[in-house]
């Protein structure tokens, strides 16, 4: 009552304020205006329509100006939706185009039309208001289609405040208004006062009817709704989603009209026709959004008023659709935050609108009312799903429709309609362009979808300046034009715009929806000290005024007027363009007032020392001000030149500043754990790695310190744990410990499993597998695939040399096989880790009681460890094979064991190594040469037929297999092979190596020994 009781006191108000005003009201204006369809294009053409109009006859009957002042006129209405033709005192304007206004009676400027003397549209920096015919541009701003202004275009007017503008000429009333006016101001008040009453007693009535309407339905979700203040405010927001919702497809009816259908749209739409949901997945700029809003546009042609829109941007909007009526519900954009709680929020409303509106398949029997429409970029949607451990229903992946599959054919269409769009619409005309061009724009791929960069590309004479390398780099080209722009403006106004703009739409972006109009300099200055941080200091940096006009300029280049004096970017690749532009050259702006989770997608690839040291700054001060889960988000923290930079400047501080910065639990998510917990979760190795060293150098209790870090680990593999956490804090020490050490035990993987196949260095991973160990915790716990601990570790392609040791100190079961019938030995020489490090895990395995039995078990394949490694391609075994012959020849295996299919180990090593290289052909020269001096021959046959000697690709080593027990030969011919590498046998210190057990020429033996040290590292795969 008391909001309704102020309307009525502020509409008296304004009308008392209009009655005592000494502006007479020019009616003859407004009673001369005729719509017209075209404007007078010369000076002889005016003066012709100008006598036509014979204005100079009322101008001797009004009193609104001299009468040699009141002049003809042809210009755009406030609404730009038509021409008039009105008679008119001249104005003289100022930087933008005419209009009249109807409301005022007046002829004043275009406020929301700028001019752009290097664009569109072009007028004079001043000019007389009759001489408008001299800017054609002024005029192609009226729309196409002739539209009935409505209730929301009334708001878009140029208000009659502005009567005064632009004008030296003082009226005042005559007698007779000045004795009506009085009169009319009480008469109206009357009036208003009662119509406002008849209303409040008309909606009382109508929520009462409501109310008593849901205590009989019983319905529980409108049973929340019985309270009349909540009912009232739900209904109000209702009512303005519904609005801003029709608003939306307004703003995109023009654009739909030039829309082709593609091959991905049709799959699109049936998809939604038989299911009811879509989801148009892609890259940005693939034309997710057009073909949502073209698929919506055909089902309200085709359902007519009975189909109501809901645009839904938040889950709590959701809340919005009413399941009682006909409902397309669009989710564009769909990404919910980084924030477990807003990913928490979809799904819950997700599952009640699936299993209220989807669940009984009832599109099929023609009752489901709410139908759905997503669009999503690539792989967000299956982030969200790791991240809650599921899937919900509504999100299942047959409804999904990737949106970025366009033909040669399909993108020439699409270049075209946006090319008659632009004639049309923007009255840009498009020269035809060759084959080559055409070809090489379908060919083109960028980081921005081909339906985008076609329309920025004809709607814009300043893309189209760099020609098809738009298509291949349109995000370059726009942080290139961004750049120019700032640059050419020196007032700083370009600047400051972007800037405020570009926090509005993060703000926006980050779930509020307040919208901000550019020329409330106030409302600006607000805002921005509600989102940046050290506000004072950064609007010192930007100048807010004139924002506005500087906003329309860039209207179709780099922004869209929302709604009327609100403006976002055209699209998701230009906000990006400008927060990249800023993150890239104003460094340290950014790092001091940016919020963190802007910071957080920026890489800072050209930033200097000094700008990193500001940000590592940043960083640590809000650390300390228990930011942890957004701090250690930053994209900067995976560079570890950047590491150096802020643990350079931690270690800096106090002790006591630095145990606060490790203990302060975190506050800027529901997750209140320290920092550890956080580096581990965002998988910054390398720091959690750092930090603990301090930890226990500072010793600030680090085994509850290692515990938060591997909990961390845990969360990051399966990140719906999160939700369960809220509760718990770092003092929870045995909960989280309890936690870690029963992860995974039913799944995949446990903590064990995932410290040794972590990028942890050996050092600290050995550490943390020392304590798991010690805690209890299994040594040969085993995954899925029944791979064990030691397992792991051998395949690991980082050092685990110390991981090893410490799994073999635990006594662990050598012999245990994986679903492949494998064991460690076999996984030890098929690794993807080189000579060397495969050689150390060999000598610390070979030690131990049960390797005599390992060595001599087959996989599936029937291969011992000995024939895989003769196998291997991509790494050197040579070390390997020598150690696993030494081990077979004390223990009296037999060489030329045969596998399944019939081949030695000498022969597989003829087959497996044929590439065109020198080092290879060593690698098999000594392969064949151990085989050989260890009891192999080149005269087994396979079962199918396979002779070693025919099969071989080295000439050299065919002469060795020809003469196999001529160890002076094999001399000559490793002598020969080093000396085409470039390396001169010689003595050398081979100590490390295993003395061989057989009779060996020692210039032999030295020739393995060197060919092992040049192999130890090498990469064959390189070669290839």
């Amino acid at each position: 009552m008391t909001f309704y009781i102020c309307v009525y006191f502020s509409l008296v108000l304004h009308f008392s304020l209009w009655c005592t005003t000494q502006q007479t009201l020019c009616f003859q204006p407004i009673k001369s205006k005729i719509a017209v369809e075209a404007c007078p294009t010369s000076k002889e053409d005016w003066e012709s329509a100008a006598r036509k109009k014979n204005c100079a006859k009322l101008a001797s009957l009004q009193n609104c100006t001299a009468p040699d002042k009141f002049k003809y006129h042809c210009v755009i209405n406030s609404y730009r939706n038509e021409t008039v033709e009105v008679c008119a005192p001249v104005k003289l304007i100022l930087g933008h185009c005419t209009e009249f206004n109807d409301k005022g009676g007046i002829i004043q400027l275009q406020l929301r039309a700028p001019c752009n003397n290097s664009g569109f549209p072009k007028c004079a920096t001043y000019y007389f208001s009759d001489t408008a015919y001299k800017f054609q541009d002024c005029y192609k701003l009226v729309h196409k289609r002739r539209i009935t202004p409505s209730t929301f275009d009334e708001t878009e007017t140029s208000t009659t405040t502005n009567i005064n503008v632009d004008t030296d000429i003082s009226t005042t009333l005559d007698e007779t208004q000045s004795g009506i006016l009085p009169t009319v101001a009480a008469l109206t008040s009357i009036i208003i006062l009662a119509v406002v009453i008849a209303l409040l007693i008309y909606k009382r009535k109508i929520i009462l009817h409501f109310l008593k309407k849901n205590r009989e339905s019983g319905d529980p979700e409108e049973q929340q709704l019985l309270n009349p203040n909540k009912n009232d405010l739900l209904w109000r927001k209702r009512r303005k989603n519904a609005d801003n919702s029709k608003r939306y497809l307004k703003e995109n009816e023009a654009v739909d009209e030039y829309f082709v259908e593609t091959e991905s749209y049709k799959k699109g739409e049936e998809t939604f026709q038989r299911n009811g949901i879509v989801i148009w997945t892609g890259p940005p700029g693939c034309g997710k959004t057009k073909a949502a809003i073209h698929l919506i546009m055909k089902q309200i042609n085709h359902e007519g008023k009975k189909c109501s829109f809901r645009l839904i941007r938040f889950p709590e909007e959701l809340s919005y659709i009413e399941r009682n009526k006909t409902s397309l519900v669009l989710i564009d954009d769909f990404f919910p935050q980084q924030s477990i709680g807003s990913v928490a929020n979809w799904w819950n409303k997700f599952d009640y609108l699936y299993t209220n509106c989807f669940q009984n398949n009832e599109i099929e029997s023609g009752t489901n009312r709410v139908r759905l429409i997503i669009t999503a970029r690539e792989n967000v949607i299956d982030r969200a799903c790791h991240s809650m451990g599921k899937t919900t229903p509504i999100l299942n992946e047959r409804f999904r429709v990737n949106n970025n599959v366009l033909n040669g054919d399909e993108k020439e269409k699409i270049f075209s309609q946006q090319c008659t769009f632009a004639d049309e619409e923007k009255y840009m005309e498009t020269k035809k362009k060759d084959k080559d061009f055409l070809k090489e724009i379908k060919e083109a791929e960028g980081p921005i979808g081909f339906p985008l960069c076609a329309h920025l590309f004809a709607c814009n004479k300043e893309y189209r300046e760099s020609g098809t390398r738009f298509f291949s780099y349109p995000i370059e080209y726009l942080k290139g034009k961004i750049k120019e722009e700032i640059e050419m403006d020196k007032s700083h106004n370009t600047k400051s715009l972007f800037l405020v703009l570009f926090l509005y739409e993060w703000h926006t972006k980050m779930g509020n929806s307040e919208k901000l109009e550019m020329k409330n300099a106030q409302k600006c200055k607000q805002f921005l000290k509600k989102v940046a941080r050290d506000p004072v200091k950064f609007l010192e940096q930007l100048k807010i005024r004139g924002l506005e006009s500087k906003a329309q300029r860039f209207i179709g280049s780099f922004l869209k007027e929302e709604s009327i004096g609100s403006y976002r970017f055209v699209h998701d690749s230009v906000y990006e363009a400008v927060g990249a532009f800023f993150c890239e050259t104003c460094v340290t702006l950014t790092a001091s007032h940016f919020p963190l989770d802007i910071i957080q997608m920026q890489d800072y690839k050209t930033a200097t020392e000094k700008e990193l040291v500001s940000l590592a700054s940043r960083f640590i001060s809000e650390g300390i001000n228990r930011q942890f889960s957004k701090v250690f988000a930053c994209r900067l923290f995976h560079r570890e030149s950047f590491i150096r930079y802020f643990l350079s400047e931690l270690t800096k501080s106090d002790d006591k500043t630095i145990e606060r910065f490790i203990t302060n639990v975190n506050r800027s998510s529901t997750v209140q754990f320290p920092c550890l917990f956080w580096t581990s979760f965002n998988k910054l190795t390398l720091l959690t790695e750092l930090l603990y060293d301090i930890v226990c150098e500072k010793n600030i209790d680090p085994e509850n310190q290692l515990y938060l870090s591997l909990y961390g680990e845990c969360c990051a593999e399966n990140e719906y744990l999160l939700v369960t956490v809220e509760w718990m804090h770092q003092h929870y020490p045995e909960e989280i410990k309890r936690r870690v050490l029963n992860f995974g035990q039913n799944e995949d993987k446990c903590i064990l499993h995932l410290v040794i196949s972590s990028q942890k260095s050996d050092q600290f991973a050995s550490v943390a597998v020392e304590k798991l160990l010690n805690d209890g915790f299994r040594v040969d716990v085993r995954t899925r695939r029944k791979m064990t601990p030691l397992m792991i570790a051998v395949n690991q392609r980082l050092p685990r040399t110390q991981v090893v040791k410490n799994l073999i100190k635990r006594s662990p079961k050598l012999i245990c096989k994986d679903w492949n019938n494998s064991n460690v030995f076999h996984h030890c020489v098929s690794s993807c880790n080189d000579g060397d490090t495969c050689a150390k895990y060999l000598d610390i395995l070979l030690c131990q009681k049960d390797a005599k039995a390992c060595l001599r078990q087959n996989n599936t394949e029937g291969n011992i460890p000995l024939s895989v490694a003769a196998m291997e391609k991509k790494y050197s075994r040579i070390h390997s094979i020598l150690l696993l012959l030494e081990s077979g020849f004390k223990h009296k295996m037999k060489v030329g064991t045969l596998n399944k299919d019939g081949f030695s180990p000498l022969q597989l090593s003829v087959r497996s190594l044929k590439i065109e290289s020198t080092f290879v052909e060593l690698e098999c020269c000594i392969r064949v040469v151990m085989f050989l001096l260890y009891g192999d021959t080149p005269d087994n046959r396979s079962d199918t037929d396979f002779q070693a000697i025919k099969e071989c690709k080295y000439d050299i080593v065919k002469s060795i297999l020809q003469k196999p027990k001529d160890q002076e030969n094999m001399d000559i011919a490793i002598k020969s092979i080093l000396k085409k590498i470039g390396v001169e046998q010689g003595e050398d210190n081979f100590a490390h190596l295993p003395t061989p057990s057989i009779s060996m020429n020692k210039s032999v033996q030295t020739g393995i020994y060197q060919s092992i040290k040049v192999l130890k590292n090498y990469c064959f795969e390189i070669t290839k």
